[in-house]
């Protein structure tokens, strides 16, 4: 049973799938400080998360750097099942959630979601568009479970490890590609509203 928050603040729930918010103000004001921060990277194309909240982040950086929004599948939020709307504060209190975040090498999430696949999965679309678009700056907005798979992917760390990367909103953590692979060059760079 999903149990949605009607008094939780937003920020206190895992949104996963299941509920898809828009952006409060304060989302965005961080969308349009992040839209102009990217300006000046020309990006040449800008893939979204079909989650509401990554493709109005993605509307505001596209209207300053001129290209289309393409919705990306592989860029999606995690499939928390049954976890998604509920507070954290109610997750501490199951143990699949700790299990979880205690052992994400070998846990799944209700929906059998395991992070070696999300991580393969992310990687692979990566690799793709490096292949199509060598040389350019792409803007790819994602979640921050998607974006931690990709820099422990990168790093060669176990899943594990996750907490250590911190990964916030409207945040920005920059990938490069070359024969050898997928490459870590900035993490979570915070642009201010």
């Amino acid at each position: 049973m999903v149990r949605h928050a009607t008094c939780a603040h937003i920020d206190d729930t895992l949104l996963g799938r299941t509920l898809d918010a828009s952006l409060d103000a304060h989302g965005e004001r961080q969308a349009r400080a992040l839209a102009e921060r990217l300006r000046t990277e020309a990006p040449v194309c800008i893939e979204s998360s079909p989650r509401r909240r990554a493709l109005q982040t993605a509307q505001a950086i596209a209207e300053h750097a001129r290209c289309d929004v393409k919705v990306a599948p592989a860029l999606d939020e995690l499939d928390f099942g049954e976890w998604s709307g509920q507070t954290f504060e109610r997750l501490e209190r199951e143990s699949g959630w700790r299990r979880w975040n205690n052992d994400r090498d070998c846990a799944r999430t209700p929906a059998g979601i395991d992070i070696r696949a999300v991580q393969r999965s992310i990687a692979l679309h990566l690799l793709a568009l490096a292949a199509t678009c060598a040389g350019a700056t792409l803007v790819l907005v994602t979640h921050a479970e998607i974006i931690r798979s990709l820099i422990l992917h990168c790093l060669h760390a176990p899943a594990g490890d996750y907490a250590r990367f911190a990964v916030d909103p409207a945040s920005i953590t920059c990938f490069s590609s070359n024969a050898t692979g997928l490459h870590l060059e900035a993490l979570n760079e915070v642009v201010a509203p």
